[in-house]
């Protein structure tokens, strides 16, 4: 591509000669000789400031001398290796990938200017070793899988993006090998976690042990920004003896960035396992135990457990062998209490004649999750902000005693809507399910635009009057995983012509719930916090958010979303059903309607929740129509062990 911006006046241009070196600091290359990436290495000249792309070579095929126009600073960007294939694998064994970078000025009239690129090794390297144990306990049944993306193991397309030391990589001869991921640089501040799954067969039982390597440091004990270039070396030994699965992680050893990790576990030693952060919930735990069957009954195997300190009884739970896990078995004790420390244990019965239950030497502790409640949750109080244009209702009051009462939870857009004189969302005592008053949300018109009767947790930034328009910041601090929202709703939707979205001509309310761990500076666009990370600016549709899309996205950070859809005959569409919950929600009284969450992600923690509530679905896009009306009394977070997982 040679985009000419000069004129033929030698004056106003000048020549740079580009010279490569490709450098191997981290180990040998593989597969492609220096000369040959070189020759095929990617060359991008840009203006400065990723201002736009206006050479583009192969490095073999550059001319000597590349004339370019003056007054300018470039840039230069090398890529070389796998990453220069237009499909690219994500994941592989053969060839590494190379970048580098370099800016120049270009000087009029003189041909010899030198521009040096130095391309260095832009992979994530996982560099396993099996210690001899691996060999001897599991023979060639072994297969150790690594990805950026847990998803990706039970994904049939994903081959490209996964790392397989399967018997034919490592073999007794060769028990090192080296993978290549390539890190996205758009997305090197989420590809920061490797994952690993291992399978096999000892003893003819089969087993299965995974885990993450993430949280990685550099030589000040920094959090790595990226694993680009990062080489992290991992010996796996197999140990028959009582323990469990752990990690020792190192320190980075050179300015080559090699990390190591030593990792350990133990199979069929009869004991607990521990239970991590997906398992323990506020009213259920999910707890575990190896047990070897050759020694006790395989069809009699128990835990029992009590509160923390207790003299009662013990309560028993049957334990199930889910026949992928070997000698892993599992219970769920349900009926607990959030926020209490329960102790359990492993119940077995030996084999033989003399059969008899034994229980297991140890006793182990967990303590449930805690199971808070939002702020405000029946509507029982606001106030009125008073400014020089306007006034707007905020939900919370800074002079009750109850501190959760002091606390700005709520928000809607009342405060644009109030600049021309409308109230979109407000209290209502004539329409309410218990205590004062319910919270009505109006859908009216301003300035030519719908502007939706909207309630949410997170806080409105800022707002134009014309344009029509508004940055809204969702979410809230939360570290609850609840299985379902419940609360009381009453709906009336407006009807008018059909638009893009409301084809039928009648409007639709919505209720959502997401929890995640959004951060302000993936999610904010400019204007997000710590508080409340998810911003979205009504003028821009680029920053709206799909949070299912998101959630079953690579790197995305919502980790549960749930929905009801209100449409025109009052009933309730409930995450995606193409069902109707049974009810007229249009209905004089409030009806309860209970939202179950579904989890796409039951292992990294909530940090995080939203719940947004809109009288017009659609009023992002200013769709909508004048009068949808929705009632919200009770709104009530549901903990129990009903928990949907995709």
């Amino acid at each position: 591509c040679e985009k000419e911006l000069f004129s033929s006046t030698t004056s106003t241009k000048g020549g740079i000669s580009l010279s490569l070196n490709v450098s191997n600091s981290i180990d040998t290359r593989a597969t492609m000789t220096d000369t040959e990436l070189k020759n095929s290495a990617k060359v991008n000249i840009y203006l400065p400031l990723y201002q736009g792309l206006i050479r583009e070579y192969t490095f073999a095929s550059m001319p000597e001398v590349v004339y370019l126009p003056v007054g300018e600073k470039y840039r230069v960007d090398v890529i070389a290796g796998e990453a220069i294939n237009d499909n690219p694998r994500k994941a592989n064994f053969e060839q590494k990938s190379y970048k580098g970078s370099a800016e120049f000025d270009v000087v009029a009239a003189k041909t010899d200017t030198k521009v040096a690129v130095t391309a260095k090794i832009s992979n994530a390297i996982t560099n396993v070793t099996f210690d001899q144990t691996i060999f001897d306990n599991f023979g060639n049944t072994y297969s150790l899988k690594f990805a950026l993306d847990e998803a990706a193991f039970s994904d049939e397309n994903a081959s490209d993006k996964i790392l397989d030391y399967n018997e034919e990589v490592i073999t007794l001869s060769s028990k090192t090998k080296e993978g290549y991921f390539i890190i996205d640089p758009k997305r090197a501040s989420l590809e920061k976690t490797i994952y690993w799954t291992f399978s096999g067969t000892t003893g003819g039982e089969p087993f299965t042990a995974n885990g993450e390597i993430g949280g990685l440091k550099d030589s000040n004990g920094n959090e790595l920004t990226s694993l680009e270039g990062i080489k992290i070396n991992m010996s796996f030994k197999f140990e028959v003896k009582d323990g469990k699965l752990s990690f020792s992680i190192g320190e980075v050893a050179t300015g080559t960035e090699d990390k190591n990790q030593e990792i350990e576990w133990n199979p069929t030693s009869t004991g607990i396992s521990i239970s991590s952060y997906k398992d323990i919930w506020a009213t259920f735990v999910d707890v575990y135990a190896d047990v070897d069957t050759s020694t006790y009954d395989a069809e009699k195997v128990y835990f029992q457990y009590r509160l923390a300190g207790s003299s009662a009884a013990w309560s028993k739970v049957s334990a199930t062998k889910p026949t992928e896990e070997g000698g892993k078995y599992s219970a769920r004790i349900t009926g607990l209490t959030a926020g209490q420390e329960y102790e359990y244990q492993l119940v077995v019965w030996t084999k033989g004649e003399s059969a008899a239950e034994t229980v297991i030497e140890g006793t182990s502790s967990i303590t449930t999750a805690n199971a808070p409640q939002v702020p405000n949750n029946s509507f029982e109080y606001s106030s009125t902000a008073k400014g020089a244009v306007y006034d707007h209702d905020i939900f919370y009051d800074s002079s009750a005693t109850d501190e959760s009462a002091r606390t700005k939870w709520w928000d809607s857009g009342n405060i644009a809507s109030s600049v021309v004189g409308m109230r979109l969302t407000y209290l209502d005592n004539t329409i309410k399910n218990n205590g004062n008053s319910s919270i009505l949300l109006h859908s009216k018109s301003a300035a030519g635009k719908l502007a939706a009767g909207n309630l949410y947790s997170g806080f409105m930034h800022s707002y134009s009057v014309s344009p029509v328009s508004g940055i809204v910041c969702f979410g809230r601090k939360f570290e609850g995983r609840p299985s379902a929202i419940e609360l009381y709703v009453k709906y009336i939707p407006g009807a008018g012509t059909a638009t893009t979205h409301l084809t039928s001509g009648s409007d639709e309310g919505q209720i959502r719930i997401a929890l995640g761990r959004w951060d302000k500076d993936n999610y904010g666009h400019g204007s997000g916090t710590d508080e409340s990370p998810v911003a979205v600016n009504t003028a821009d549709q680029s920053t709206f958010i799909d949070y299912v899309l998101d959630a079953t996205t690579s790197g995305g950070k919502t980790l549960a979303y749930g929905d009801a859809v209100f449409k025109s005959g009052g009933e309730a569409y409930i995450n995606g059903s193409t069902t109707a919950e049974a009810g007229d929600y249009a209905d004089e009284t409030l009806k309860k309607i209970t939202i179950p969450i579904k989890y796409y992600n039951t292992t990294s923690k909530v940090t995080h929740i939203i719940i947004s509530c809109a009288a017009s679905r659609f009023g992002d896009y200013f769709e909508g129509y004048e009068d949808s009306q929705m009632w919200i009394d009770d709104v009530k977070l549901i903990y129990d062990e009903n928990v949907v997982t995709e």
